[in-house]
């Protein structure tokens, strides 16, 4: 992505809180220009929003939450640092949580009859909820479904940002998160793709189905794998080993899908068509077509590249190439998944009760 230079001109006062801001080295900002740009590139999403009328949301995104100190930082009278301030709420919620959890913790549901959606294409963007979700509880509590919500797809979107302009508009690591120019529509998504939702009394979500959070009396809550994988070291906000997730996060995530019946289910399916077709992209659509009886070409298409792109994060697959002509090659840790969980030969409600048993 070709860059153009500016000569910026701000207040003084405002200049040199921007420089203590990014001093303290906490922050993941490595320079002023790269701190500049995620604010100019929040503030215009922000301006496109206005102008379609959508403001409640966006307006979240960019100013920090009551609870966290936003160092003097000038009011929203002053438009340029309001990403800026977006990037403060973030910190707070994206700091790796005390070892010792809440007692409150939620046991591990070791399974689900539900499975991940051809639109939850990654996985790294539930580690950024869970992260969230365990900051909030330390500060506050466990938090509404709504704050929730709220808190932790304004943190993605301003680390999404910051990872597009890191890496380019060509970049991967911001794939899954709520960059886009429509920002309630980008939410939306992110929170449907990515946490957690209750409709008429159900609730649903890639959280729930990989037995990560739960929802009692109206709060947001992580089960004990949940807090696991917040408290991992991660390498988009800790500096971990790894490129979007790493390896003590790849292997929680490899072990929860395992316990949950349905995603493990699919998941195997899937590596076995890979290693049946030696991994030939072309092939993997033909047999997956032969098997989702009913289901179009487009489908077809899009559930084996969500699986590829989750399963690339969780180092079970690569793909070497592009098109039709793709490689997708199986990786050590699809012995991980390619092997029988202890309950998932059984049926659903029986598997539960032998669970719940031990």
């Amino acid at each position: 992505m070709s860059k153009q230079t500016f000569i910026v001109s701000m207040e003084a006062e405002a200049a040199r809180r921007m420089r203590r801001f990014l001093s303290v080295g906490e922050h993941g900002y490595a320079t002023i220009s790269e701190f500049v740009e995620v604010a100019v590139l929040n503030q215009l999403s922000m301006e496109a929003a206005r102008a379609g009328h959508k403001t409640t949301r966006d307006r979240a995104v960019a100013l920090p939450s009551p609870h966290v100190d936003n160092g003097g930082l000038p009011t929203e009278s002053e438009p340029a640092l309001e990403a800026a301030r977006g990037a403060l709420a973030s910190d707070a919620l994206l700091a790796r949580p005390a070892a010792a959890p809440p007692s409150e913790l939620l046991e591990s549901s070791a399974l689900s009859d539900e499975m991940l959606s051809s639109f939850t294409n990654r996985v790294s963007p539930m580690k950024i909820a869970v992260r969230v979700a365990a900051n909030l509880a330390a500060l506050q509590g466990w938090p509404t479904v709504e704050e929730f919500h709220r808190e932790s797809s304004a943190t993605a979107r301003q680390l999404g940002m910051l990872l597009r302009v890191r890496d380019g508009r060509d970049g991967r690591r911001s794939v899954g998160y709520p960059i886009g120019e429509d920002a309630d529509k980008s939410i939306s998504r992110y929170i449907t793709s990515f946490t957690l939702v209750e409709r008429d009394g159900r609730v649903s979500g890639p959280l729930i189905a990989l037995g990560l959070a739960g929802i009692v009396d109206g709060r947001v809550r992580l089960t004990r794998d949940g807090w696991r994988l917040a408290a991992a070291p991660s390498p988009l906000v800790d500096g971990a080993a790894g490129s979007t997730l790493s390896p003590a996060e790849a292997k929680i995530l490899r072990d929860v899908i395992r316990r949950s019946r349905a995603e493990h289910e699919s998941v195997r399916e899937f590596l076995r068509i890979v290693r049946e077709c030696n991994g030939s992209q072309a092939g993997i659509d033909r047999l997956l077509q032969e098997r989702k009886k009913g289901w179009s070409r487009d489908m077809v298409v899009a559930h084996r590249a969500a699986l590829v792109g989750r399963l690339a994060e969780l180092e079970v697959v690569e793909a070497i190439g592009r098109g039709a002509g793709a490689i997708i090659r199986l990786l050590p840790g699809a012995d991980d998944l390619l092997t029988t969980s202890p309950a998932s030969s059984l049926p659903l409600h029986l598997a539960r009760e032998s669970l719940e048993e031990k």
